[in-house]
């Protein structure tokens, strides 16, 4: 998932939207088929956005997954991680040649979380005012919904 607004960690809540892309796209695992095409447009919340004043000063952010825009429509977006120690990691923006090694910036991990679904991104060291860029990139794994059981009567 790529970022294509910036936050503001000052004014930004929990229930805001964030608006992203795919920087690849969803195949299928065992036809390979393009199931969502590079590019489709993401949307994901925040779960909660922590700032700690420091020294040093710090943002935590939880954000949650919830559709993607395919073929005009929004579809449920699920994700999790691949392993309850695997971190999730962002690449800074502009950095995604076929010869160029992308930055990678550790921003926390999952073991924590009740919740898989749910990334924690952590920056520290930041200034008060700090917002995060258009372009970061993060990498995440999909997963099937899954099924809606029966209500009971």
């Amino acid at each position: 998932m790529i970022f294509t607004e910036a936050i503001d960690t000052e004014t930004a809540a929990a229930g805001d939207r964030i608006r992203a892309k795919l920087p690849d796209a969803i195949r299928d695992q065992v036809s390979k088929a393009v199931l969502v095409p590079k590019g489709a447009e993401v949307t994901a919340r925040i779960g909660r956005i922590e700032r700690f004043s420091g020294p040093p000063t710090s943002v935590r952010m939880l954000v949650k997954l919830e559709s993607v825009t395919v073929g005009g429509k929004l579809v449920p977006l699920v994700a999790t991680k691949t392993s309850a120690d695997e971190p999730l990691v962002a690449r800074e923006a502009g950095q995604r040649g076929p010869h160029e090694l992308r930055q990678r910036i550790p921003l926390g991990s999952f073991s924590s979380l009740v919740n898989s679904s749910l990334g924690l991104f952590e920056f520290r060291n930041v200034k008060p005012n700090f917002v995060i860029k258009s372009g970061l990139e993060s990498t995440w794994t999909t997963a099937e919904p899954e099924p809606q059981r029966p209500s009971s009567p």
